[in-house]
């Protein structure tokens, strides 16, 4: 009986949806509205940039002074190369390698993995109390005695001649071949949503520092930055002027150091990776690890987790008793996690050619999905549905007709618990919208106070300042990433961001467009998916906000900055050949 209610319901919105016919005229004066606008937009200034924003950008001043100053950087850092290199045998680091490698320091640390052996086995007694931290820091800790215990160089020669590297290869290149696996910047991706905040904080500084000072010795031609390079410190720039203008200015370092991080780690990931099969298999280590997170989410719906109250309706959703946050804490953060990687999986799928391989993304694609669906995060759910419209359109724009009417049956195949959630977000009765347009409409009046410069980079000094213009209500964020980003850095910081995606979003779709090269095309879908899933949800969370989902997302933009880079090189390599 209530199944049958609730479709009367829908059709009943169906009905009244249908009653508000636009004329004929009135859609096209919209349509010539739309086209003066677009006119205008062009002969704008920043239309301008945008329509041959290479050349406008290049000749720039503000470019010339961030490639000067990278080109300093890149040559300090070769500095420090050569010195480690010339001096690397009188370091304390190589001579506590050579005590490791040698016979008593083998013993030793013999008995150090037995001591920690014992502890796994008693710690697995107790299984309960071993959170997914706990075992990822002591699988890490082990891997890292063992490398110790040998050689590092050599256990890399020994594992790269194995066998056990073949079989490997299979899982994370794209035609099976065995490749020069990206181990530093995999094991990074790896670590984000499961280790601890701050492990992983030095982890990617560290390692990521590593990366860039061995890159620049290797290099051989002066370092050439691209616009995304420029569009990403520009942004970098407009958040330091925001951490220096802050009301709380000691609340702004924390997180721009976190962005910092972030930043150093895309940037080293862009200059080295030179070819697409480095970005192939970061994106499969990304894949392989948001499948974890999302398996444990879907165990969290069988075995029952602890749910917050204000996380659920439950006058408007009396059915939904679990919402899954698998190692994120919240649900909402788990959907920004994964809108990220399921078009990345689905990608991998749309590329894949043997059918072990369609197998496995299919598997990763549907475990992805299942979680996603078990959070109940309508604005993820939205996130996803948008871009997978986007796919299919870049992909193959007639299958279009086909997502529309299976998007449409599929609403009364599922659940009653789902059904309800999709319906309530039209509904502003519901308490989680009612707080959010609360919310934004204060978060309005602030960036009115404050267009210019905003209140201050990070999310404490948005949080303090809010409650300057209500009391009753404590706010960490404004629900909106674009809200949010305008109130804590003013106008500048707005449209240095839309330049910044402006850029990755127009490059990533003409490569899509292109039909010579279906992996790269396929790669540039499924990235442009992502961004437009996350950018969607968006509208409903502020997605900077959280440490792992702000390095998530800015590893991202890295393998979009990749990317780019590649297909760039590529085509200049093509024009010369052709001359």
């Amino acid at each position: 009986m209530e199944k049958r209610a609730l479709k009367r319901k829908f059709y009943t919105l169906a009905n009244r949806c249908s009653q508000y016919k636009i004329h004929s005229s009135a859609v096209k004066i919209a349509g010539r509205c739309f086209e003066r606008v677009k006119k205008a937009y062009r002969a704008s200034a920043l239309g301008k940039i945008m329509s041959d924003h290479t050349s406008t950008i290049e000749n720039s001043v503000a470019y010339k002074i961030i490639d000067t100053m990278f080109k300093g950087v890149d040559y300090g850092l070769k500095s420090i190369g050569h010195f480690w290199e010339h001096n690397k045998n009188y370091s304390l680091f190589h001579k506590l390698i050579k005590m490791v490698s040698s016979p008593l320091g083998k013993k030793i640390i013999s008995i150090i993995m037995m001591l920690l052996s014992t502890i796994a086995y008693l710690t697995y007694i107790n299984i309960y109390s071993m959170t997914p931290e706990i075992t990822f820091t002591f699988v890490s800790a082990l891997i890292m005695i063992l490398a110790l215990g040998v050689n590092p160089a050599g256990l890399r020669e020994t594992y790269e001649s194995s066998v056990l590297h073949e079989r490997m290869s299979y899982f994370w290149s794209s035609d099976g071949k065995t490749v020069e696996f990206p181990w530093i910047m995999s094991f990074l991706i790896l670590s984000i949503p499961i280790l601890p905040k701050s492990i992983t904080m030095v982890l990617l500084i560290a390692l990521s520092s590593i990366k860039l000072v061995w890159g620049a010795v290797k290099r051989k031609a002066p370092l050439k930055i691209d616009c995304l390079i420029f569009a990403i410190v520009l942004f970098y720039v407009v958040m330091v002027i925001g951490t220096g203008t802050s009301t709380y200015r000691m609340d702004s370092i924390r997180d721009l150091a976190i962005h910092t991080v972030a930043i150093v780690w895309t940037i080293s990931m862009i200059i080295d990776s030179k070819n697409l099969e480095k970005l192939y298999s970061m994106m499969v280590s990304f894949v392989y690890v948001a499948t974890l997170v999302a398996v444990y989410g879907v165990l969290q719906y069988f075995i029952g987790v602890e749910m917050d109250a204000a996380w659920v309706d439950v006058q408007n959703n009396p059915n939904l008793s679990v919402r899954v946050y698998s190692v994120f804490g919240n649900p909402n953060i788990l959907g920004e996690y994964l809108i990220m990687a399921l078009p990345i999986s689905m990608g991998l799928f749309m590329n894949s050619k043997g059918w072990f391989k369609k197998l496995l993304f299919l598997g990763t694609t549907g475990a992805m999905g299942c979680a996603l669906v078990l959070t109940f995060g309508r604005g993820a759910w939205l996130g996803f549905a948008f871009a997978v419209a986007v796919m299919v359109i870049l992909y193959k724009k007639e299958l279009i007709w086909a997502l529309i009417p299976a998007g449409i049956v599929s609403l009364f195949l599922l659940p009653e618990s789902i059904l309800n959630r999709i319906l309530s977000i039209a509904n502003l009765g519901d308490s989680s919208n009612a707080y959010r347009i609360r919310v934004w409409k204060v978060a309005m009046e602030m960036i009115k106070d404050n267009w210019i410069l905003g209140v201050g980079f990070g999310y404490m000094p948005f949080k303090i300042n809010y409650l300057n213009y209500i009391r009753t209500m404590n706010v960490y964020h404004s629900h909106n990433m674009i809200l949010e980003i305008f109130a804590e850095l003013g106008i500048g910081g707005l449209l240095v961001l839309v330049f910044m995606l402006g850029i990755i979003l127009k490059k990533l779709y003409q490569i899509s467009i292109q039909r010579e090269d279906r992996f790269a095309r396929i790669i540039a879908i499924s990235l442009f998916g992502s961004f437009v899933a996350i950018l969607t949800n968006g509208l409903t969370e502020n997605v900077l906000y959280l440490p792992k989902i702000i390095w998530t997302f800015w590893m991202i933009v890295g393998f979009a900055g990749i990317l780019i880079r590649v297909q760039r090189t590529e085509y200049k390599v093509k024009e010369k050949s052709n001359d």
